[in-house]
C-alpha cells in the first residue's frame, strides 16, 4: 500500500500529504508503463481526515481502517459547526460502499516532506524515517463568572482568560523542563462571551505534546495537570481536561526502513535515519504490517502554511525512492 492524504489545514501548503498520494499514482503508473510486475498486489490510498483540526481526532481515516476507532464512532465527530464528520462525508460523495476495517498489508510506504528543518541545514537528500513519536492533544476548559468590566473590582474578578494565559504561559516552559527534544504547542482558543466591556466567564484551548520517550510524556501529562490547577487556582477557577487525541511513539519495522536505506543506496542519494515529529497515517498502518516513510526537504523547514515549498527534483528523487523500495517490498515477478 502507498499513499498519504489531500485534506490539509486552515492555510496549509500544497505538499503536505498530496506529495504522497501523487507520488503514488505515478509509481503505479509507472510500473504499468514498464510493464513492470510484483508478486504482491498493489493500492494507492488517500487517507480522509489526517490532519484533524476539524474533526478531531488526527488521522481518523487510517485510525479506523486499523481498528484504533471504531467506524460508527468517527462517523459521529462533530466539528465547531456540530456537523457530523459522517454526514459531511456523504455530502461530498466520499462514503464509499468498501468496509474500512483491519486486514493485513504486505507492507506501506508513505513519501512526504520532512516538516521540519534538518535534511535542507544538513545538506541531505532523503530522510529515512525510523519511526513516528508520541502525540497527546488535550483540550482544557476553566470556567469563572461574567461580570462587567467596569464596576467589578479586581479582587472581586473570577476571570477565566486570565487564568487561561497563566497556564499557556507556563506549559510552554514543561518541555525545557524534562527534555531538549519535546515540543507543546497551543493553537487553538475560545473565550466567551469574547466581548471588549465583560469579564469572561469561560476559556478554553488546546494543547500539542511531542515525543518519543512514552515516559516523559505520562510526566508531561502530569505537569500540565498540575499547571492549569495553579493557574485556576489563583482566580478562583473550576478547570477539567479532556483527552481529544493522539497516539503512542511507535518506531518502524526494520525490513521496511531498511528497504528505503537500501533504495537510497542503490540510487546513489544521500539519506540519513531519522524520526518523525510529524503525526502521520503509517503511525497506524505500521501495526498492520512493515511500514516506513521517506523525507524530502522542505523549503526552511516551513510546513501547515501557505509558503510550503519543495523543489521538484527532490520530489522526483524521493519518487524514485519509493517506487525501488516499492519493488523490495513487494517483490519483483519474473
Amino acid at each position: 500500500m502507498l499513499g498519504s492524504h489531500l485534506d490539509s489545514v486552515p492555510f496549509g501548503g500544497r505538499f503536505d500529504g498530496a506529495l504522497g498520494v501523487l507520488a503514488a499514482l505515478e509509481v503505479a503508473r509507472s510500473l504499468n508503463d514498464r510493464g513492470i510486475l510484483t508478486r504482491r498486489p498493489i493500492e494507492v490510498v488517500n487517507w480522509t481526515n489526517e490532519e484533524g483540526p476539524r474533526f478531531p481526532p488526527a488521522m481518523l481515516g487510517s485510525g479506523v481502517f486499523c481498528g484504533k476507532y471504531g467506524r460508527d464512532w468517527a462517523y459521529a465527530r462533530r466539528d465547531g459547526e456540530g456537523k457530523r464528520f459522517g454526514e459531511e462525508l456523504e455530502r461530498i460523495g466520499y462514503r464509499g460502499p468498501v468496509p474500512c476495517r483491519p486486514r493485513p498489508l504486505g507492507g506501506y510506504l508513505e513519501l512526504h516532506i520532512e516538516q521540519g528543518p534538518v535534511l535542507e541545514s544538513e545538506g541531505v537528500q532523503v530522510g529515512a524515517v525510523e519511526g513516528i513519536v508520541g502525540i497527546v492533544w488535550l483540550r482544557v476548559t476553566m470556567k469563572g463568572e461574567r461580570d462587567h468590566a467596569g464596576p467589578t473590582p479586581m479582587s472581586m474578578r473570577r476571570d477565566a482568560l486570565v487564568g487561561a494565559a497563566r497556564a499557556i504561559a507556563a506549559i510552554r516552559e514543561i518541555p525545557g523542563k524534562l527534555h531538549p527534544d519535546m515540543v507543546a504547542t497551543v493553537g487553538e482558543m475560545s473565550v466567551s462571551p469574547n466581548a471588549i466591556n465583560v469579564i469572561p466567564d469561560r476559556a478554553a484551548f488546546s494543547v500539542d505534546f511531542r515525543h518519543s520517550d512514552e515516559g516523559l510524556m505520562r510526566r508531561a501529562r502530569e505537569m500540565v495537570m498540575e499547571t492549569v490547577e495553579d493557574a485556576a487556582r489563583g482566580e478562583k477557577l473550576e478547570v477539567s481536561v479532556e483527552e481529544v487525541g493522539g497516539s503512542t511513539a511507535l518506531p518502524f519495522h526494520p525490513e521496511a526502513v531498511g528497504a528505503v536505506a537500501g533504495a537510497c543506496r542503490e540510487a546513489g542519494y544521500t539519506f540519513r535515519r531519522m524520526w518523525s515529529a510529524a503525526g502521520h497515517d503509517a503511525r497506524y498502518t505500521a501495526e498492520l504490517g512493515p511500514a516506513a516513510m521517506i523525507f524530502i526537504p522542505c523549503t526552511g523547514g516551513k510546513s501547515h502554511t501557505e509558503i510550503e515549498d519543495a523543489s521538484w527534483e527532490d520530489a522526483a528523487r524521493g519518487c524514485d525512492v519509493l517506487a525501488r523500495a516499492l519493488i523490495t517490498l513487494a517483490g519483483r515477478a519474473g
